[in-house]
Formats: structure tokens, C-alpha cells, sequence
């Protein structure tokens, strides 16, 4: 029987094949695995002891294989062996050294193609096709030579070093769960009456009278801080406005240091209001159970030089009444751009809809996988759906289900009965003028639109008989 480390382990291990690079991505890797077995496995067995290439070979006018073999190693040690991590559609690859990250390498695959063309199976130079080093080339291998050579050099002139200055994936989770985990709780503070506005400090009670875990604030400093996060709330609002989260191929087309300035600013802010209030210090045989503040964390992981901590997540939604509801199904839930997905049916309800008898009475048990999704190619066609259908993206998501038993785990596309799903909505979208709908598709290809059936502004639920890739689009009320 699977233990349920090994089912999270398991899953980490599938999610790390499923929510990689699409498949022709990885046709394309494997491919370019054996151009550079064809290519550079042939010329080092050659040329083992020739040194290393800073400039490519000079063009042979009478070219002979040793020729060939120079410009291969070239290509291999210049390209290949520099190992691109990332290789793109596009002759000159410049304009989207913006969007990774600083320091990867990017270069051509229309580039590494035509290169390939020619040193691959049945290629005017593979492997079958060459002669001797000092033999002169002949038939095709003459009549290709100027346009191999254009070719090999042209793809190592095409990789490039991002610059990451749009770079933004390893730091939006930070700003997004600024609202959740800080921002979020404080308002929440004030409205429950756990945090007491004053107008002067004259006017403030005894901390002494005061229970642990309640504070009184001057409304002054309380207003300082509104300022504050309203004039970065317009900022997010104006790149909303401006599309600028689908401006580039479906994602964010916003300047790195631009995010960087709202993270700092916002989480400056809050810990400097943080540092203006005042605990109660009153001494009880029942100490108050109520959560403190956590100070937010300042900065973002690019000024350490570090990635950004995973953080530990509750999936849980809260809705208006502060209520909070966690899923009736168990399984993995990763820190999302949402505030928490639950299954709210009844697990006898979500069984039957997953399984069949045979597989319940066999001891079949069902989980979920949640996370953000990192198949840029399933999130370039699905953010253009949403677009099209007239919302605006807010993220795409894997909300995957799974069947584990005996055999192994075993991905759920489609349920017999819909499953009531409820997703949190993101405390800076929770204004009441927005409508949400969840799109996906269905595993026959069809477009799939869920609308959000109930009426609260701080929850989307959806029934749903489709699981996997699912974008949530919001859109002004009409």
C-alpha cells in the first residue's frame, strides 16, 4: 500500500514530467541530443586533441573533411556543449532575452535545424557520407560546404544570454501573497475590532487592559499605510488595465524592477505600521489563541541572490463571513495565484464520480495535485481562449485528479458527475465588480466554460467534470 509520503513524492515526480515543457519540446531536446552525438561524437574521435575554438575556422575556398571536422567542433564546443537551456522559435532570439531569466542561455531552434540538416542521418555531412580528413570534398558535400559553414556559424552567433529585466516568475508569488498573508489579515484586524484605530495617543486605552494579540494603532499611521497600498494598488491596476499580464505570448510583459519597487514598498510599509502598534500585555490564565501579524518578507529573492522559499500552504478558502473551509479530498496543494481550491462534495459523492465499484471495493483512493501551471504552451492557448471569450486572465492552474492504487497513480480527466470545486479569490480582485468563469479543456479537445455559480465576491465555485489545465478569467459585471 502507498504511504502518503510516497504518493507526494510520486507526484512530485509526475508533475515534474506533466507540467514540463510540451512535447515537441522535448521531441525537439531529444533530437538535438543526437545532432550532438552526430556532430561533436564524430569530430572528437577525430580531432581528440585539437584546442578549443574562440573564433570560428576560416572558410575553406577547396574545402577538404578536416575542414568539416573544424567547423563541427566549433559548433559543438561554441553551442552544444554550452549546453542552451532554453532554445526558441525565432532566427534572433534578442527580443525574449527580456522574459527568462538573467544568465540563461538562449538560442535558435529554426537555427539548430538548419545546422542539423546537414550533419544528421542521410545529411550531405553525417556520419555514413564522411571521408578522410585530408580528402577533398566532392558531390554534395562540396556543393553544401559554403552553406553548412554559413549554417554552424550562424547558430552559434544566435545564442544569446537573457537579461531577465521582465523576468518576473520567482518574485509575483511574493507580491501575490503580500494581500493574502499580510495585507489581507490586517483589514480583517481592523473590521473585527482586533486592531483599534485611535485618533491620539490620549485617546488609547491601557495596553495593560488589553489581552495578547490585540493592538491599538494611531488611525494616522493606519492611514499612512492605506495611502501607501492603494497608490501600489493602482499600479497593479493600471498593468491590469493595460493587459500587460498577457502582453507577452499570454504572460507578463512588466519590468522586473518595477515589481521589485511594489514588493519593497508595500512590505516596508507594512512592517512599519507593524512596528506602530500596541500589544496588549494584559495577563489572563487563557492567553488569547488570536494570530499575530507576521512581518512581511522585505525585498525580493533577486536582491539576495536566492530563489524564493516555498512557502507552507494551507489549502483552505475563506469566504466573506471569514469562515474557513478546507477540501474534503486530500492530496498536494502548492502555493497558487488563487487563496485556496477545495472539493466540497461529500468523498462517497467524489468516489463514485472518479471510480468504478471495482475500483472502490479494490481500496482505489482518489487526490488532488494543485499548482500553478508551467506548460507555456497549454498557458499561450488557453489565455488566448480567455481572451477571446472577453475576460481578462488572472492564471492557469493544474487542478489535477488522480487514482492511486496497487498498479500505481493514474491521471483523472473526466468525471462521471460534476464535482463541486471552490476556488478563493485574491483579496486585491475581492471588490464585488468582477464576474469569474473557469475555462479548460475537455480531453477530446472542446473548449470547457465554467461560470461561478454562487454570489459571494471572495469565492468562485464551479461544478466541473473536467480536470487539469484550468485558466481563471474575470471581467467587469455587466
Amino acid at each position: 500500500m502507498l504511504e502518503y509520503s510516497d504518493i507526494q513524492l510520486s507526484f512530485c515526480n509526475i508533475m515534474g514530467n506533466y507540467n514540463g515543457e510540451s512535447e515537441g519540446n522535448q521531441m525537439r531536446k531529444r533530437k538535438t541530443s543526437c545532432r550532438i552525438f552526430a556532430a561533436i561524437t564524430a569530430s572528437v574521435l577525430l580531432f581528440g586533441g585539437i584546442t578549443a575554438f574562440a573564433a570560428p575556422p576560416t572558410q575553406a575556398n577547396d574545402p577538404t573533411w578536416k575542414d568539416v571536422f573544424e567547423l563541427m567542433e566549433y559548433v559543438g564546443q561554441n553551442y552544444y556543449e554550452r549546453n542552451p537551456e532554453e532554445q526558441l522559435d525565432a532566427d534572433d532570439v534578442s527580443s525574449e532575452l527580456p522574459y527568462y531569466k538573467s544568465g540563461t542561455l538562449i538560442g535558435s531552434a529554426l537555427k539548430e535545424k538548419a545546422y542539423a540538416a546537414y550533419v544528421e542521418e542521410n545529411g550531405a555531412f553525417s556520419g555514413e557520407n564522411q571521408g578522410e580528413e585530408s580528402a577533398k570534398l566532392t558531390g554534395d558535400a562540396a556543393s553544401n560546404y559554403a552553406a553548412f559553414y554559413a549554417a554552424g556559424t550562424a547558430l552559434v552567433d544566435s545564442l544569446k544570454t537573457a537579461t531577465g529585466t521582465k523576468y518576473i516568475d520567482d518574485i509575483v508569488g511574493t507580491w501575490e501573497r503580500f494581500w493574502t498573508n499580510q495585507d489581507e489579515p490586517l483589514w480583517e484586524k481592523v473590521d473585527n475590532g482586533q486592531i483599534l484605530p485611535v485618533r491620539t495617543e490620549d485617546d488609547a486605552p491601557d495596553t495593560a487592559s488589553m489581552e495578547p494579540g490585540t493592538y491599538w494603532v494611531l488611525e494616522s499611521d493606519l492611514e499612512a499605510y492605506g495611502n501607501v497600498i492603494g497608490d501600489e494598488n493602482a499600479a497593479w491596476r493600471t498593468w491590469d488595465e493595460q493587459n500587460l499580464w498577457e502582453a507577452h505570448n499570454g504572460g507578463p510583459d512588466i519590468a522586473r524592477s518595477d515589481l521589485e519597487n511594489c514588493i519593497n514598498t508595500v512590505t516596508t510599509a507594512y512592517n512599519t505600521l507593524l512596528d506602530k502598534l500596541h500589544e496588549g500585555t494584559k495577563k489572563t490564565q487563557n492567553p488569547s489563541a488570536k494570530k499575530p501579524l507576521a512581518p512581511a518578507d522585505e525585498g525580493s529573492p533577486a536582491s539576495a541572490g536566492e530563489e524564493s522559499p516555498v512557502p507552507v500552504t494551507v489549502n483552505e478558502v475563506i469566504p466573506s463571513d471569514g469562515s474557513r473551509i478546507q477540501s474534503s479530498l486530500e492530496g498536494v496543494y502548492c502555493d497558487t495565484f488563487v487563496s485556496g481550491v477545495i472539493y466540497k462534495d461529500q468523498q462517497e459523492k467524489i468516489k463514485q464520480a472518479g471510480l468504478t465499484e471495482k475500483e472502490i471495493r479494490s481500496g482505489t483512493f482518489l487526490r488532488y495535485y494543485i499548482c500553478n501551471s508551467s506548460n507555456k504552451a497549454i498557458n499561450k492557448i488557453l489565455s488566448q481562449a480567455v481572451s477571446v471569450q472577453g475576460y481578462r486572465l488572472l492564471g492557469i492552474m493544474n487542478n489535477d485528479l488522480y487514482k492511486l492504487n496497487k498498479s500505481g497513480i493514474h491521471l483523472i480527466k473526466t468525471t462521471s458527475e460534476p464535482l463541486t470545486v471552490m476556488i478563493g479569490v485574491p483579496s486585491y480582485l475581492r471588490n464585488g465588480q468582477y464576474d469569474f468563469s473557469i475555462f479548460c479543456y475537455d480531453e477530446y479537445g472542446n473548449l470547457i466554460v465554467m461560470d461561478d455559480i454562487d454570489t459571494d465576491k471572495a469565492t468562485i465555485t464551479v461544478q466541473a467534470k473536467s480536470f487539469g489545465y484550468w485558466a481563471v478569467g474575470y471581467r467587469n459585471k455587466k
